[in-house]
């Protein structure tokens, strides 16, 4: 039945693309097997808060609509069950928590806590973890577009016009990458933009933007983000092998990095 809703459903690629990554990182895992009058609210509610409780509230709240269209679509078409959402409302689900994950070394850990506090957007927030997790140039997420972002393969392609080399690069994305790019999908209402502006959904957020944060003074440096040999990866045991890796990632690897001005 979610296959034939997601077949008929009218909406743009890269939300279909998204809503099936959903589908099947998740809820094909623990609903696959079920009948549709088998499925209950507490069974819907335990999902969510799988998913929640690993720190992708944005995938959660995501995974109960996908069921909730799922069932009005089939009770559209003649299917005589109980829609399990009516038990579980989005309010008791949306509550968006930030990720207080332990990363090492000490100045990323230290600069992630830091940002939560920082006076900014959340997709602001947001966008410096992805920096953090991909080693990406702040201009290449900033410009990107969500035809560039490929929720079944888990991949972001950056186009070469926007790579300082020749060819286009291929970031494989870890599923902590992937609920951030579930989440900006959501804000992003519609615009062809990852990051759009808060003033014209047609263009791109400011580079301004997270320069004014990430120059901000936090633990006693100024934080940009250089190509230099990186500190860290940032996984949660769900990212590609290094031989799925390949020798794109190696170069980004390379080229990309954290880098720290101390006070002066």
């Amino acid at each position: 039945m979610t296959e034939k809703w997601l077949a008929g459903a009218r909406m743009a690629d890269s939300t279909k693309a998204m809503r099936q990554s959903i589908v099947d990182r998740d809820i094909l895992l623990a609903f696959e097997n079920r009948q549709l009058n088998e499925i209950t609210a507490d069974d819907l509610r335990a999902l969510c808060n799988k998913v929640k409780a690993r720190g992708a509230p944005a995938t959660a709240v995501h995974v109960r609509d996908i069921v909730k269209q799922v069932y009005a679509f089939a009770i559209l078409h003649g299917e005589k069950v109980d829609n399990p959402v009516e038990g579980v409302g989005a309010a008791s689900i949306a509550t968006f928590v930030p990720n207080d994950r332990a990363l090492s070394p000490l100045e990323i850990r230290l600069m992630a806590r830091q940002m939560e506090s920082v006076a900014t957007y959340p997709t602001i927030r947001l966008a410096l973890r992805m920096i953090l997790l991909t080693l990406a140039r702040k201009s290449e997420l900033i410009q990107a577009t969500w035809d560039e972002v490929d929720f079944e393969t888990a991949t972001w392609t950056i186009p070469k016009r926007r790579m300082k080399g020749r060819n286009p690069h291929v970031v494989y994305l870890s599923r902590q990458a992937l609920d951030i790019f579930v989440a900006l999908h959501t804000c992003a209402a519609g615009s062809k933009f990852v990051l759009p502006s808060r003033y014209d959904a047609d263009r791109c957020m400011s580079n301004a933007t997270l320069n004014r944060v990430t120059q901000k003074r936090v633990f006693g440096c100024h934080l940009t983000t250089k190509p230099i040999i990186p500190i860290l990866e940032i996984t949660d045991g769900s990212f590609p092998s290094s031989e799925e890796r390949g020798r794109g990632s190696s170069q980004a690897r390379r080229r990309t990095g954290l880098a720290r001005r101390s006070r002066r």
